[in-house]
């Protein structure tokens, strides 16, 4: 079952802050909500932390969007589940939500894990989305 490990919080502005959502390999074909980041709100980095190598028998994708365009900031042709490594979006990925961009209004963001046969029997992956207000 996902895990929301830390939502998004913007009290403080001027700092740099992150939301991170742990998914499994049980929470397939399921958007998690990292919460929603408001106007003025800048994301910086994206990273997605395998910490336990996804086993389905078909591709194994990860996506990081919004509503509207699920894959907005993190496409499943940029992330391999099935190595275990720490993977580091930035803004040549090829999500169409280039960023750092500061939003003009808020947005909530959502991870989500698929896995292509339904088959996999392991699976971790951290997900944090970096973020600072610009105060305005």
């Amino acid at each position: 079952m996902a895990e929301v490990l830390q939502q998004f919080n913007c009290t403080m502005q001027g700092r740099m802050r992150c939301g991170r959502v742990r998914l499994h390999y049980t929470d397939s074909g399921t958007a998690v909500s990292m919460g929603t980041l408001p106007a003025g709100t800048m994301v910086t980095d994206i990273y997605a932390d395998v910490e336990e190598t996804f086993d389905g028998s078909g591709t194994d994708l990860l996506k990081v969007g919004r509503t509207g365009d699920d894959d907005a900031y993190v496409k499943t042709a940029d992330v391999d589940l099935a190595s275990a490594v720490a993977l580091f979006a930035t803004a040549d990925m090829t999500g169409d939500e280039a960023f750092p961009r500061v939003l003009t209004e808020e947005r909530e963001i959502f991870a989500q894990y698929d896995d292509a046969n339904s088959d996999a029997t392991q699976g971790k992956v951290t997900v944090t989305v970096v973020y600072g207000t610009c105060g305005y």
